[in-house]
């Protein structure tokens, strides 16, 4: 039998729950598994508790229990589809190329579905290393930076139907580790855990309203943004179509995590996370002057923000967001959960002892099935990496 659970109160340390009595002999409560209180009054309708990751209310021989928070099954279209489908993997044949020059010329050449591959590491000399190749959908061409790349920026400009695949962007002098922008479209980046760090801009920067339809996963962003360029590890400006960030870990930028403003309508990000910020942290979305709408937030972990910022929210607060939701969220040593946004099943707690046991819903189908490092999540704990 349930016994529905109802807040009827809250402070920033604790909840009061209320329910309707049944006919039993009692109640105890529990906080994350151990009792904090009994009751033998039958009559008894509410209890004022800390907060806790869960809470639960048993009544006494009467086979009954309530769960705070309510553990909500999926509802049939709430927060939308299931994740995109990934682009088409690369049929071949594959090109292999160990200078700039050469890798420089293999992307040009333009053949659909081909698989350009770097197998020794480059230095930019300070300029950009520009992916404008023009696949198909079913033969989409695949750049693959299987040795690092430092001293420049990877631009995709001008790309369609294009695989960027990476395993070290670093020290881009002047500019973003790895910008989208100038139209391109079914873009799929993947860092197969590999990290951009150490770029003066922001570490991945999004632009152009033209430029649609990308997905970013699997990387580790460190040390971006400076204090002339106090950016973010993640800046989008645009995401329209189908626009997924998902498994990317943000540590140390100098400004915000990520930031989603101003069109950014619909865009999805699963099981990210953000630690630290020189000067801020955490997620901000929303602009003074145009909604940012329907942005999902799932799977999170947001720890060490400044002491002033919050995981997720808009800033300042007044910033318009629309229908923007995150759920399923953990926040650790930040100012909060902040405003501007539906928060569902967003709590307060220590990753580092908290996730492997805090399991989520696997709600509305939007967790990846493999974690940063490609390992499949055997739960549904938060965040791109297991604790």
């Amino acid at each position: 039998m349930d016994l529905p659970l109802t807040k009827l109160a809250e402070t920033a340390t604790t909840v009061t729950l209320g329910w309707t009595p049944i006919p039993c002999l009692g109640y105890v409560l529990y906080a994350d598994g151990v009792r904090k209180s009994n009751s033998w009054d039958q009559s008894k309708s509410s209890w004022k508790t800390n907060k806790a990751t869960e809470i639960r209310v048993v009544a006494l021989g009467a086979a009954a229990e309530g769960v705070w928070p309510p553990v909500i099954p999926p509802p049939t279209a709430q927060f939308g589809a299931d994740l995109p489908v990934r682009q088409k993997a690369s049929p071949g044949p594959v090109v292999e190329v160990a200078s700039l020059a050469a890798l420089r010329t293999a992307i040009s050449s333009g053949q659909a579905g081909r698989i350009v591959k770097l197998t020794a590491s480059i230095d930019l000399g300070g300029q950009d290393l520009v992916i404008n190749c023009q696949g198909t959908d079913v033969a989409p061409i695949t750049v693959d930076l299987a040795a690092p790349v430092s001293n420049g920026r990877v631009l995709i400009s001008r790309a369609a139907y294009a695989n960027v695949r990476f395993i070290d962007l670093g020290y881009s002098p002047s500019y973003d580790g790895l910008k989208i922008t100038d139209g391109s479209h079914h873009v799929d980046v993947d860092g197969r855990g590999g990290r951009i760090h150490h770029a003066k801009g922001q570490g991945i920067l999004v632009t152009d309203p033209t430029t649609r339809d990308w997905q970013i996963w699997n990387v580790r962003i460190e040390d971006v943004g400076s204090e002339t360029n106090k950016d973010h590890g993640i800046y989008t400006a645009t995401a329209k179509g189908v626009c997924v960030i998902g498994n990317v870990i943000v540590t140390n930028p100098q400004a915000f995590g990520f930031q989603f403003y101003p069109d950014v309508d619909s865009l999805i990000c699963t099981s990210c996370e953000s630690h630290g910020g020189r000067t801020r942290g955490g997620y901000i979305l929303g602009t003074e002057y145009q909604a940012t709408k329907n942005v999902k937030i799932v799977g999170s972990i947001i720890t060490r923000t400044q002491p002033t910022t919050v995981a997720v929210g808009t800033y300042p607060p007044g910033y318009v967001v629309q229908g923007g939701v995150v759920y399923d969220s953990i926040e650790w040593q930040t100012s909060g959960w902040g405003s501007g946004m539906t928060y569902e099943h967003c709590v307060g707690a220590d990753p580092a002892v908290t996730a492997k046991g805090f399991v989520l819903p696997v709600r509305y189908g939007l967790h990846p099935t493999h974690d940063i490092d490609g390992r499949p999540f055997v739960t549904a704990d938060a965040g791109a990496v297991a604790y």
